[in-house]
């Protein structure tokens, strides 16, 4: 039982994992790989220095008269580290610690004696991870994607092996995963803090032109790399923003990118157009076209709404994708003009009037509307609200999240009347994305009448083909009904106000033990907690999974609200969860957490045909079903980020900082299984955990050892 902050139940499968994932993934200069008796620890050594000399080189900090010269968006892609496989028994000691909080003592006996065992000179940990090693060794990350030869795959798809794990994880824990995209894998986030405007077709026009500028200033290198201090983040998921959609099949889906994408799709009442070539277009021919497609999809039938056969069963979509594009040329012609869309944009009926409201649209439309395989799509409601929504597997969140924060500075920039109201409550400040925006020079620019013609696609549905999209509109129906999600705003104190005020306790730390705080109260035991922590560091990294459970946090749960316990024992157990939660943090982004460690290891073991006890064990079963599943977003803006619960046993939180020193989030939960969850109470709960853990912290400093 493993996931990515989801639990599902399952096995790995012990036959090699087939490739069937079609990317186009960032292709950095070879270079010579690591000799026979390089470590691993000199690799990412050499890594770290060559990532530093080109930092350096390349912003002029070293040396006295040094040019400074803008370091562009892929250039620093081969000083990156290769993702390294961390020790076996440090992997196994971090491992007992996060589950012994978890299990009573005679069950963490029986644990830690199968993890010996596990761990022993000879033992099928040592086997396996000597497997592991040769896997990692004999992956060149930087000759770009590795060919499936015709005979292995005629289709010649290519699979990105940029390390010993990037194959298995897009693999295992996306594109196998069956179940539906709505709400499971989908994500999503607000614009222009969930504001209505007076033109949403107008606000629509000037998204398609913000989405464009930003992908021509990707395409040309000219976005700044992310970084985290003077460390380079890992870029390569920029190139699937566009042009990118997950494809359904039978067993395992495939990611396609089409390069030379440049049309972008529109969905209004059921029916699908697309706008050709769109690069360069003004807001004025941007607009008209937009306004041409909402009169003629309101002056006909509605369309069928094909989108919902993309929220459906994976394995039940690619049927009736395969049915679909049999049918008629045409068919198949208007699915992969969808799929190959830069992106999609839907003009909705819909009225949001509230930020909650919005996010559970944002997530799941109308049921019909949202074509969930697809990267990117921008819902534009009746009222002008407008949120993003995304298909996971092609990128993490916070990619994404930074482009869609330069849209809406873009966009206020250039049209305020159509970006953000400024108030003294809710201040907009540019420049949070990192890229400087581009200055519109002609602003809405001339009236067109002919050069972005608008033209509909038309699809053709016999008898079965009806039956199954009715049959994945009400599953559908279904997902929606079942999930809860709430907008949480949190104005009372935020980021700065926990830095000046917590000493001892970094700001996500205080979110993370205000969370499981709440979750104790809620919920009435401790939480299986995740949080994501990402890779990027190293080249072509992706997410690692911080376990913040440890036994100080077990032991300030039970005590905060025993008022016989003092207050400076509490916070003392606070500081040192928080601290362990810091370290843990630390480890992952370094490349030495445990969780995508030990599913190499899992996946090995059913490769040889082995069982070890480890991975049959309650404990494994128990600290993988996470039912607190949490993630932060940066990009300080007021806007929600969220996810859904993907289990229903589980809450799901997204939160953020935001630049005036608030606190926003998001919090799902499902409500058909009867297990006591709610996100609207357990919200509630969470602010008052807000204030009662920044209360403890402020008024009782850190002891004097």
């Amino acid at each position: 039982v493993w996931t990515s902050g989801r639990c599902k139940q399952g096995r790995v499968p012990a036959e090699s994992v087939q490739l069937h994932s079609r990317n186009q993934h960032l292709s950095a200069r070879p270079r010579q790989t690591r000799t026979e008796t390089e470590t691993e620890t000199e690799t990412e050594t050499r890594g770290a220095r060559a990532q530093r000399a080109e930092i350096e080189r390349a912003s002029g900090e070293k040396g006295k008269g040094a040019m400074t010269t803008p370091v562009k968006t892929f250039e620093m892609q081969d000083s990156l580290p290769t993702l390294p496989v961390p020790d076996l028994q440090e992997t196994l000691q971090a491992y007992l610690t996060s589950v012994e909080p978890l299990l009573t003592a005679e069950e963490f006996a029986a644990t830690k004696a199968k993890v010996e065992d596990f761990g022993k000179a000879g033992g099928d940990g040592e086997k396996l991870h000597k497997l592991l090693l040769e896997r990692a060794a004999g992956i060149r990350p930087r000759d770009g994607p590795s060919k499936i030869t015709p005979a292995e795959h005629p289709d010649g798809s290519a699979y990105p092996k940029s390390h010993w794990l990037e194959e298995w994880w897009e693999t295992l824990a996306y594109l196998s995963d069956r179940t539906s995209l709505a709400v499971n894998i989908n994500c999503f986030q607000t614009h222009f803090r969930a504001q209505p405007c007076a033109d949403p077709v107008l606000r629509a026009a000037w998204v398609i032109k913000g989405a464009m500028d930003v992908k021509h200033l990707l395409d040309e290198g000219l976005v700044p790399p992310e970084r985290a201090g003077k460390s380079v983040f890992c870029n390569s998921q920029y190139m699937r923003v566009f042009s990118t959609t997950r494809v359904p099949d039978a067993e395992c889906d495939k990611l396609m990118t089409y390069t030379e994408s440049d049309h972008v799709c529109v969905e209004r009442r059921g029916n699908w157009y697309v706008l050709d070539k769109v690069a360069g277009k003004s807001v004025a021919e941007l607009h008209a076209a937009l306004i041409a497609i909402k009169d003629d999809a309101d002056t006909k039938a509605r369309g069928p709404g094909v989108g919902a056969f993309t929220g459906t069963d994976r394995t039940r979509w690619a049927k009736s994708r395969e049915a679909l594009c049999k049918l008629s040329k045409e068919n198949a012609e208007a699915v992969e003009t969808l799929e190959s869309a830069l992106f999609h944009v839907v003009l909705s009926e819909a009225t949001p009037d509230s930020p909650s409201e919005a996010q559970r649209m944002g997530q799941c439309g109308n049921g019909e509307d949202i074509w969930f395989d697809k990267s990117g799509t921008h819902l534009i409601f009746q009222n002008g609200v407008t949120v993003s929504n995304l298909e996971h597997t092609s990128a993490d969140a916070v990619v994404p999240g930074r482009v869609y924060t330069y849209i809406d500075e873009y966009v206020h920039v250039n049209a305020p009347e159509v970006g953000y109201a400024v108030t003294p409550e809710n201040g907009f400040k540019e420049g949070l994305s990192n890229i400087p925006v581009t200055r519109n020079p002609v602003g809405y620019g001339e009236p067109s009448s002919s050069s972005l013609a608008p033209r509909k696609l038309e699809f053709a549905l016999d008898a079965s083909l009806r039956e199954a999209l009715q049959d994945a509109k009400t599953e559908l129906a279904q997902i929606i009904d079942d999930n809860i999600t709430v907008g949480l705003n949190f104005p009372e104190f935020g980021g700065k106000t926990i830095s000046n005020t917590c000493k001892g306790v970094s700001t996500d730390s205080f979110l993370q033990m205000s969370l499981a705080l709440a979750f104790y109260r809620d919920q009435k035991e401790m939480p299986v907690p995740y949080e994501t922590a990402t890779t990027r560091g190293f080249f072509h990294g992706r997410t690692e999974t911080i376990r913040p459970q440890s036994m100080a946090m077990r032991d300030f749960l039970r005590a905060f609200d025993d008022a016989s316990v003092p207050r400076q024992k509490v916070a003392d157990l606070v500081r040192q969860a928080a601290t362990h939660h810091r370290n843990y943090l630390r480890r992952c982004m370094g490349g030495k957490g445990i969780d995508r460690h030990l599913l190499g290891l899992r996946v090995l073991a059913g490769q040889q045909g082995l069982s070890p006890a480890i991975f049959a064990d309650k404990a494994y079963a128990k600290s993988t079903c996470f039912t607190l599943s949490t993630s932060q977003m940066p990009w300080a803006v007021q806007d929600w980020p969220g996810f859904g619960a993907y289990d229903p046993a589980a809450y799901g939180t997204c939160y953020r900082f935001t630049d005036v020193d608030t606190i926003v989030a998001t919090v799902t939960s499902r409500k058909r299984t009867g297990n006591g969850k709610d996100a609207r109470r357990f919200a509630e709960v969470i602010k008052q955990a807000f204030r009662d853990m920044q209360s403890l912290l402020s008024g009782y400093p850190a002891s004097k050892l």
